[in-house]
């Protein structure tokens, strides 16, 4: 499912996201996703009230980063294979390993996709 948010951008700020960009064309092993250059952050601000043109630029903040170092990115850019936005929190059922107790329910946040190209 890919996120629309015509004149909706006001819901993109201040969420988490989840991306993944690629300098070069090489594949990735589908079977080894957690190693995959995954970054995550907080979406501070965005270019066009309308996120749906082509030439939209998000200002991230990234985990790993301090904040002094936020940037802009191009959402849209050939280079961006994923970029997934915050959608909701939700419970999830979760078991332990090795353990014959009944499954207990842990929060999960969901995304939804505003670009999947992977």
């Amino acid at each position: 499912m890919v996120l629309r948010l015509e004149g909706s951008w006001s819901l993109l700020v201040g969420k988490r996201f989840l991306s993944l960009s690629e300098e070069d064309d090489r594949p990735w092993d589908t079977n080894r996703i957690l190693e995959w250059p995954w970054k995550s952050g907080r979406i501070r601000a965005v270019s066009h009230t309308d996120i749906s043109k082509q030439d939209l630029k998000i200002c991230v903040e990234f985990d790993d980063e301090p904040w002094e170092k936020r940037r802009w990115i191009e959402v849209y850019s050939h280079k961006m294979k994923v970029f997934l936005v915050e959608q909701k929190l939700v419970l999830a059922e979760r078991r332990s390993q090795g353990s014959s107790m009944s499954p207990v329910q842990w929060p999960a946040m969901t995304y939804k996709s505003l670009v999947d190209r992977s």
